[in-house]
C-alpha cells in the first residue's frame, strides 16, 4: 500500500460504477449514462481506471495551483495596502480605491482575502 488516496464524493461514485463495469454487472454504455458522462468520456475514464486503478478516477489537477489564481506576493501586497490606507472600508469601495493605485482583482476575491486576514 502506497498511502491514502483522497477522493471527492463524485469520484467515489464513479469508482463504484467502474467497479460494477469491471465485474460485468453494468455495460460501459449504461455506466456512462448513470455517471452522467458521454460514452467517449466514459471510455477514457475506463481506460485510465484499468491502467492506474483507483488513482485513475481522481481528477488530475488535484493539489495543483490554479492557473487563474493570484500570486501570494500580490495578495499580500493588496491586503497590506488595504490595512495601510483603507481599513474600515467595505470591499467594494476599497477595491475602487485600490484600482486607482493599480491593484486589480474581483470584489469577492478581495472580500475573501480580507476575511482570511481577519479584517
Amino acid at each position: 500500500m502506497r498511502g491514502h488516496l483522497m477522493m471527492s464524493e463524485k469520484e467515489r461514485r464513479r469508482k463504484i460504477f467502474l467497479s460494477n463495469i469491471e465485474e460485468k454487472k453494468l455495460s460501459l454504455k449504461e455506466g456512462a449514462c448513470q455517471m452522467g458522462l458521454s460514452y467517449r468520456q466514459a471510455q477514457r475514464l475506463w481506460k485510465r481506471y484499468r491502467e492506474q486503478g483507483d488513482e485513475g478516477v481522481v481528477h488530475r489537477s488535484r493539489g495543483k495551483v490554479s492557473n487563474r489564481g493570484y500570486g501570494r506576493d500580490y495578495k499580500e501586497a493588496v491586503v497590506k495596502r488595504y490595512q495601510a490606507c483603507y481599513e474600515g472600508f467595505g470591499p467594494t469601495f476599497a477595491l475602487e480605491k485600490l484600482e486607482k493605485e493599480g491593484y486589480v482583482c474581483c470584489v469577492e476575491t478581495l472580500r475573501l482575502w480580507l476575511k482570511e486576514a481577519g479584517l
